[in-house]
């Protein structure tokens, strides 16, 4: 078993680091063997990203191999992961048998860094249940956020004993003012800006910047994120410059600050110009696409923009969703997430935003259920379920036991159940056991062809049954992973449930209410609620619920109706569509902003599966091109490959 060949030497040579040796030196005898998997945690700006950094480069001088991800950069969910991972060590391919064995192939000791953790939440059950479990004794993870890990971690059979936990606080104050100093501050200003920040790293240095510029700090209660808050406001309306001050106030909109999106929100300014102005500023950091100003003075900024000016925060979201919304059709599916992301932060609807970025600490994980948890299934379902419900869940467990998930608590015995499932993995024959099933299965033939249709057949939680509860919560976001996973071919969600007032939130994201697939078992009605997220799935679904939160049209949406089977043209005017022409435009519109060669459009809309007789796409696209009129460029030639289509472009 390898071990850190550094010292207490090397520790003090931490460069521009300022503290932290204790916790450093901890980390260090964790990796190579103690731990499989160590959590540094802390609050918002207390140093996390550098102490990791630090560590980094002392592991390197150390003799470790290590990797670094930055959460915040990557779709959250396993497949990304391991996409992000496999040009880092080398791998071959982006799978996880190809990366772990490449990983165990390079020097050991091995250190995997997950910084900003908390923006996978998403991933953790990927990480937990596949990635862990493969590691070698030389091998450590460390997961880098807000929240301590939750308990799925420490009940794992196979990580009993090997997860380990690192917490950053404060500075004390001959580290805090060693940190001012190094900052070029000293004397009398440091102590002040010490005084204020109370050893926060992110408040000491907003709290430099106050005194550089001559202008006071004012103090704030005890808890770090008020004072960051509290010298973040300072900053803004202190700040004499008002061409900075409105660059604030815009990129307090923002996941990410680009000149594309400056430009839009800003016109009458320079986009190259305003980036600078932000890049300059103690509290922006560079990422790899963009510039992110610290969540914690972003939020206080864009709170305080919603409550003192809300029309010029409104005009700022709405310029930032056109600009995405256009950005968005020209962008391959491996870069789709960061959109999508930048269009969750423009979202208020709290229930979806939380589900994917919850901003609480979420104690419960979700995990397969294994075969011993058969007792604790059939108990919770005899609690809250008739004799008729009860048999169509045995059923289920019967034939596909790999369908259902489980939460657990501290003891690890089940607290919930869930049945989730892709359309695709009907067992076979659950239909004859199963009504609601039954009448799933026979509506999915309006499915459009090519798409895929998520199952939520149940959830159940051990002491409330299917009420909102902290295992709800938890299966909520572990259905959030499976959209990202079934993107972009997921379209339609199905879910059931006897108790109306636990759907009620439905309508506001989409839902319909299916009347007619409700079904009766024991007396109680089961009823079914289907969200159609249309031909972009989730991506284009977030994009219409981030519109009408605004009180906009999402255009781009209302070109094709693929239910109605026509076309609504931007100037009102509808037109009916053959069967051929609607199936070419339904491939076109899923893949919008990308080209659909002439063998795709055959494969899926013909079934042939050669392109002998490709004239046969062009025929129809030429009768498309036809219908749409002077919108007839929204079906463009790609040169060599086939057609793309281009939703209308969108002006505020």
């Amino acid at each position: 078993m390898a071990t850190i060949a550094w010292g207490r030497a090397a520790l003090r040579r931490g460069g521009g680091f300022v503290g932290r040796q204790r916790e450093l030196a901890e980390l260090a005898d964790l990796v190579g063997g103690r731990a499989c998997v160590v959590s540094v945690v802390g609050v918002g700006g207390i140093g996390k990203t550098a102490f990791v950094d630090a560590f980094a480069g002392l592991a390197r001088s150390g003799g470790c191999t290590v990797v670094r991800v930055d959460g915040r950069d990557v779709e959250p969910s396993g497949p990304a992961l391991l996409a992000e991972l496999a040009p880092k060590i080398g791998a071959d391919a982006s799978d996880l048998d190809s990366v772990v064995d490449r990983l165990h192939r390079l020097r050991a000791p091995r250190v995997l860094i997950i910084d900003t953790f908390e923006r996978q939440r998403l991933a953790d059950s990927f990480l937990r249940d596949q990635l862990a479990p493969r590691l070698d004794p030389d091998d450590t993870v460390v997961l880098v956020g807000r929240d301590r890990l939750i308990r799925a971690w420490f009940t794992d059979p196979g990580l009993a004993g090997r997860i380990a936990a690192i917490e950053l606080g404060p500075l004390d104050e001959p580290e805090a003012l060693e940190y001012l100093r190094r900052q070029g501050l000293d004397g009398s200003d440091a102590r002040r800006a010490a005084r204020v920040a109370c050893g926060h790293p992110l408040a000491l240095s907003v709290a430099a910047e106050l005194v550089r510029d001559g202008r006071d700090p004012s103090a704030a209660d005890a808890t770090a994120g008020s004072i960051v808050e509290q010298l973040a406001l300072d900053y803004l309306t202190t700040v004499p410059d008002p061409h900075t001050r409105q660059t604030l106030e815009a990129s307090s909109v923002l996941r990410r600050v680009t000149e594309s999106l400056m430009g839009a929100i800003l016109p009458g300014a320079a986009p190259s110009e305003v980036v600078d102005r932000i890049a300059a500023l103690p509290f922006v950091d560079v990422g790899p696409d963009g510039l992110v100003v610290h969540d914690v003075i972003r939020e206080a900024i864009a709170r305080r923009l919603a409550a003192v000016a809300p029309d010029r925060y409104q005009a700022c979201r709405r310029a930032a969703w056109y600009q995405l919304r256009a950005e968005m059709q020209a962008v391959p599916i491996s870069a789709l997430w960061r959109y999508t992301a930048d269009l969750l932060y423009l979202l208020e609807v709290p229930e979806l935003r939380e589900g994917f970025f919850p901003s609480d600490h979420q104690p419960l994980g979700v995990e397969r259920a294994r075969p011993g948890d058969a007792e604790a299934i059939v108990a919770i379902t005899r609690a809250h379920c008739g004799p008729a419900e009860a048999a169509a869940l045995r059923a289920w467990w019967e034939r596909a036991p790999e369908l259902f998930v489980v939460c657990r608590d501290d003891a690890g015995d089940v607290l919930g159940y869930g049945i989730t499932l892709a359309a695709s993995a009907l067992p076979p024959g659950i239909a004859r056991h199963d009504p609601v099933a039954a009448a799933w299965e026979s509506d999915l033939r309006r499915a459009v062809p090519g798409t895929e249709t998520l199952f939520l057949r149940r959830l159940l939680d051990r002491e409330v049954g299917e009420a909102n509860c902290p295992s709800r919560i938890a299966f909520g976001l572990d259905l959030k992973r499976s959209y990202m996973e079934m993107r972009p071919r997921l379209r339609y969600l199905y879910m059931c449930g006897a108790d109306p007032g636990e759907f009620t939130w439905c309508p506001a994201l989409g839902f319909d209410h299916q009347e007619e697939l409700g079904v009766t078992l024991d007396g109680q009605r089961f009823e079914t609620w289907r969200l159609d997220m249309g031909p972009e799935s989730v991506d284009g679904w977030l994009a219409r619920l981030a519109a009408e939160g605004m009180g906009m049209a999402d255009a781009a949406a209302d070109v094709f109706r693929a239910d109605d089977r026509e076309l609504v043209l931007p100037d009102g005017q509808r037109c009916h569509l053959t069967p051929l022409e609607h199936g070419v435009m339904e491939v076109l519109a899923r893949r919008s902003g990308r080209p659909a060669s002439r063998a795709d459009l055959l494969a899926e809309v013909w079934g042939f599966d050669s392109d002998a007789t490709s004239n046969v796409v062009d025929t129809v696209v030429v009768g498309l091109r036809r219908k749409l009129g002077e919108h007839r460029d929204l079906i463009e030639t790609v040169r060599g490959v086939g057609y793309r289509y281009r939703a209308p472009r969108l002006s505020p």
